[in-house]
């Protein structure tokens, strides 16, 4: 099947090497997955799906049953915290333009209805898996994947949320925190560098006032500005 290789095949570049379907899982999902059926169905009828609901329920539980390990699941952490290039084999395995739509989505959606938790105190996009893994990028820095099973309510690995939440504040993995930081030593500098230069020039900075305001403040007018003392 067409759509299945291409499903597969992301997923071993991804991970950077070739994973496959755990074929117990596979069927134990599919005896049980009645709900997901019902759901397929649903969207059929709404248009959210155009047709065949049964073969997109069947390629979803495919997707669900593929085996990983920790190393996988960190690896492709990594491929989406690189801008969709596997940092190990170099080969871009989804378009790096992409990648900010798959980040947004994970940090709305995916830790479920503790997703909003979870980002508030990271800053991270996440996603949990019901096997007890879950994997949290931090753009431009790293990917990171812990698994163990225990659950909490939310259905989200307990362990592997303590684990991450922990390394990441060790490695300043939060974007939020990050930039925030860095906007405040770029303001810190802007402004050190105009008490030299109005202590070296006087009136003559009053012009360049408005234009320091603009950068610091997001191209915003300024209404008027005092001398830095």
């Amino acid at each position: 099947m067409r759509v299945w290789q291409k499903i597969i095949g992301f997923h071993n570049a991804a991970a950077g090497r070739q994973l496959s379907v755990l074929q117990d899982v596979y069927k134990s999902e599919s005896d049980t997955n009645q709900r997901n059926q019902a759901i397929g169905a649903l969207m059929l009828a709404y248009g959210y799906i155009k047709s065949n609901w049964q073969q997109a329920v069947d390629l979803y539980t495919r997707q669900c049953s593929i085996g990983v390990n920790a190393n996988d699941l960190a690896m492709m952490a990594a491929t989406l915290a690189a801008g969709g290039r596997n940092p190990v084999t170099g080969k871009q395995v989804i378009d790096a333009a992409k990648v900010p739509s798959v980040l947004a989505v994970m940090s709305t959606a995916g830790l479920h209805d503790d997703s909003g938790k979870w980002l508030y105190h990271t800053g991270l996009p996440a996603k949990s898996g019901v096997g007890g893994g879950i994997i949290a990028v931090s753009p431009g820095k790293f990917g990171i994947a812990v698994v163990s099973p225990p659950l909490d309510d939310a259905g989200n690995s307990v362990r592997a949320q303590r684990a991450i939440a922990d390394i990441s504040a060790a490695l300043g993995g939060n974007p939020s925190r990050r930039s925030t930081a860095a906007a405040a030593r770029a303001a810190q500098v802007e402004l050190r560098s105009l008490r030299l230069r109005d202590a070296r020039h006087g009136p003559r900075l009053q012009a360049d006032r408005p234009q320091l305001v603009r950068h610091l403040a997001g191209n915003q007018a300024a209404k008027g500005c005092e001398r830095v003392r």
